[in-house]
């Protein structure tokens, strides 16, 4: 064998050796792309997935906020409420005072009149107003009539001057 084939036998098998990592090489590319384009598909699930728990997480907090809100009112509410509310001390003050007045009007009831008693009083009261009344008429009469025997009286004097001044004359 020549030195030019052994040189050539070496380089063809060199070249078998580089044709099979190329080829190596290019499975391997190809089994890359297609698990970047997986990847890729994933990613863009992925992102879809956290896109849509966005989404649910704003709708969420939105519900939370107007739970919260919804809380915070009736909490006012309360606290309005209780603050209008009495004490147990303040009950038992009023509640004093009320047995207090109640015994009083019951001692009042005692001594106050009856409805016939207080009828009967009335018709009494009723009857004097009218006998005061006509007593006043008669003392109003009398004295009209009082005021008639004075004017005779002047009169009677005026003529006794003027009979006297006739003779005096």
């Amino acid at each position: 064998m020549d030195s030019n084939e052994i040189k050539n036998n070496g380089w063809n098998e060199y070249k078998l050796l580089v044709l099979k990592q190329l080829e190596f090489l290019a499975a391997q590319i190809v089994d890359l792309t297609k698990s970047l384009v997986t990847v890729d598909k994933e990613q863009a699930k992925s992102e879809l997935k956290i896109d849509d728990i966005k989404r649910n997480n704003e709708v969420n907090n939105m519900m939370l906020d107007k739970r919260l809100d919804s809380m915070n009112e009736f909490r006012e509410a309360l606290k309005d409420q209780t603050s209008k509310y009495l004490t147990k001390d303040e009950y038992i003050l009023m509640h004093e005072r009320v047995i207090n007045d109640i015994k009083s009007l019951q001692e009042q009831s005692t001594k106050s009149l009856s409805r016939e008693e207080f009828t009967n009083l009335h018709d009494k009261v009723n009857e004097d107003v009218r006998m005061l009344r006509e007593h006043k008429s008669n003392l109003e009469g009398k004295a009209s009539t009082s005021s008639v025997y004075i004017a005779y009286i002047a009169a009677a004097i005026a003529i006794i001057l003027s009979i006297l001044q006739f003779f005096i004359k």
